[in-house]
C-alpha cells in the first residue's frame, strides 16, 4: 500500500516540478506555451484546494477503464480517495486535445517545420 500511495504522490510531485520548470523559462517560449500548459494541467488537476493543500487529481477511481480500488495489484487505501476528484474528471478526449494543443503550441514556438 506504502509504495502507490508514494506513487500518487510522485505524480503531484511530478505536476509541482513541471510548474516550476514552465514558469522558469516560460520567457523563452510564446506567451501561449505557457496559456495552454495552464489548460493542460487544469484538465488534470485542481489546482487551488486551499493553502498548504497539495493539487488534487481529476480522474475517474472507478469507471469504464476498472476500478482503482479492486482491479489492481495492491490493497486500497480508502484514504487514497481523498486526493481524486473523479466528479470533475475530464474525459479522454478532452486530455488528448489539450496535450496536442500544448505540443502544437512547443513545436511553433521552438519554430518546428512539420511535415505535410
Amino acid at each position: 500500500m506504502f509504495f502507490y500511495f508514494c506513487w500518487l504522490l510522485d505524480v503531484v510531485n511530478a505536476k509541482r516540478d513541471l510548474d516550476k520548470e514552465v514558469n522558469i523559462y516560460r520567457h523563452v517560449f510564446d506567451e501561449n506555451v505557457y496559456s495552454t500548459y495552464q489548460s493542460f494541467i487544469h484538465t488534470l488537476f485542481d489546482t487551488y484546494t486551499g493553502p498548504g493543500h497539495d493539487a488534487k487529481i481529476l480522474s475517474m477511481i472507478k469507471g469504464s477503464d476498472g476500478d482503482r480500488t479492486a482491479h489492481c495489484t495492491y490493497q486500497w487505501n480508502e484514504k487514497w480517495s481523498s486526493l481524486f476528484l473523479p466528479d470533475k474528471a475530464n474525459s479522454k478526449k478532452e486530455i488528448q486535445a489539450k496535450y496536442l494543443e500544448l505540443m502544437s503550441a512547443l513545436t511553433n514556438s521552438l519554430g518546428v517545420k512539420r511535415g505535410a
